[in-house]
């Protein structure tokens, strides 16, 4: 399977690379550190996975998220702190986006990537 981080910070992307590759070493893994060119590639690669931190530029987590499930439908995982929550979690309700995660989130990293692998392959 394909997999899309998208985060501002190159280490976030870095950290939920490494635990998606020690959980699923055959996965492709691409990560951008800005949602320009993230749409571009979306339309070749399709991946089944994206994880978008929510405070993108030029294009927000959200909207990216919205742009992507009108091209195929994958699991879309939002980044976030407490500042947008009620906007996401509504997102959520209404299966714009299937999970939100909480900054800080590296104490609980691995079991976060863990349960989104196995809601899309369960073993």
């Amino acid at each position: 399977m394909k997999v899309y981080i998208v985060d501002s910070e190159p280490c976030v992307c870095n950290v939920i690379k490494i635990c998606i590759e020690n959980a699923r070493p055959e996965y492709e893994i691409k990560t951008f550190t800005n949602s320009d060119d993230v749409l571009e590639f979306y339309k070749v690669d399709r991946p089944g996975l994206c994880i978008f931190e929510h405070r993108l530029k030029p294009t927000n987590g959200l909207l990216l998220a919205k742009q992507v499930k009108n091209i195929n439908s994958p699991y879309v995982a939002i980044i976030t702190n407490a500042f947008d929550q009620d906007e996401l979690y509504e997102a959520r309700e209404k299966n714009i986006i299937n999970s939100v995660v909480d900054k800080p989130f590296i104490e609980h990293i691995q079991d976060i990537i863990l349960k989104m692998i196995y809601e899309i392959e369960p073993l």
